[in-house]
């Protein structure tokens, strides 16, 4: 992509897009769950979600009276990085989600394996804080931004405690521009990761 189309896209999504995590059922592969990362466009205008959908590497479809298009997983992860610089409004949904999406496959067994009752916890974590990271516009418009970080701090604690050995908060952990670093289970490093901004 050229910074332009990047961000032309970044627009896009910020206005038009939707970012998220979210669990459903696998009868496909003998899995009762699987979680995904994905980024929809769902416009009426043809010619937007058709380059959303070549530049992201994706089918452009007909759902109902709009056209959609959607990236799943590592499509997902790879397109937020090439428009997160130029993300504004869903930039912190952004940044969790190709987190999360690094850090939940690293930890827990994925393609074709059974994943743990660890696994299935860390990634209703990341459900749930994405489900709220979605809301917080509205939470913000209604006057309820106090309430928005009294229910993400609590998840987003829980979800770091999980990552072991370091616990990931020498500072708050949950604060702008703090930066961590993380040790997986099998003592793998992870890279460093950007953490939320609760303001």
């Amino acid at each position: 992509m050229t910074e332009t189309e990047k961000a032309y896209l970044a627009g896009i999504i910020d206005g038009e897009g939707t970012i998220t995590i979210f669990s459903k059922k696998d009868k496909r592969h003998n899995r009762s769950v699987t979680t995904c990362v994905a980024v929809k466009v769902g416009m009426q205008s043809k010619e937007v979600v058709t380059l959303f959908a070549k530049l992201g590497g994706c089918k452009c479809s007909k759902r109902s009276d709009v056209w959609e298009g959607v990236l799943y997983q590592q499509k997902a992860k790879n397109f937020l990085g090439e428009i997160l610089p130029y993300l504004i409004t869903k930039r912190q949904r952004a940044i969790f989600a190709i987190w999360f999406y690094e850090v939940a496959f690293e930890f827990t067994a994925y393609r074709g394996r059974k994943i743990d009752a660890f696994g299935h916890h860390f990634r209703s974590l990341g459900v749930k804080i994405m489900q709220l990271l979605n809301k917080r516009e509205t939470l913000s418009f209604h006057g309820k931004s106090d309430e928005f970080g009294e229910r993400l701090k609590p998840l987003f604690n829980e979800l770091e405690g999980m990552l072991i050995p370091s616990q990931a908060s020498q500072g708050e952990g949950c604060e702008e521009g703090v930066t961590t670093r993380e040790t997986s289970p099998n003592s793998n490093s992870l890279h460093e990761r950007p953490t939320l901004e609760l303001h």
